[in-house]
């Protein structure tokens, strides 16, 4: 199974462990993540692809979602896109609930909010 990961240099990555195998929608979406991590997680958060078993995954998919609500809610006469960031007290949640991954250590407010 794919996960999504952070590196030293507070970039996403996606990983797969040589002895799993990833189904056709999570290879798919690995090619997406490649290419821009970004379209990875819009992917992953619009498509409802199938990362059900995967904790990592999920938190990265409901985070994404989070964005992708608040900003379908925008009205359509609003000329600047401005999305509310995360308060201090959601970033601290969202760190406290986020599952081990590769990277994780690395895993902050600042970069919660620069993603």
């Amino acid at each position: 199974m794919g996960e999504i990961g952070l590196t030293p240099t507070e970039k996403l990555r996606w990983e797969h462990a040589s002895d799993q195998t990833e189904t056709v929608v999570l290879s798919r979406l690995k090619e997406v993540f490649d290419n821009d991590c970004f379209a990875g997680l819009f992917k992953l958060a619009a498509d409802k692809c199938e990362p059900v078993s995967s904790s990592t995954l999920r938190y990265w998919r409901e985070l994404t979602e989070r964005y992708l609500t608040q900003l379908c809610h925008l009205p359509e006469t609003q000329k600047d896109i401005s999305i509310e960031m995360p308060t201090s007290a959601d970033c601290t949640t969202w760190l406290l609930t986020a599952p081990p991954m590769s990277g994780g250590e690395y895993l902050s407010e600042n970069i919660l909010r620069d993603i």
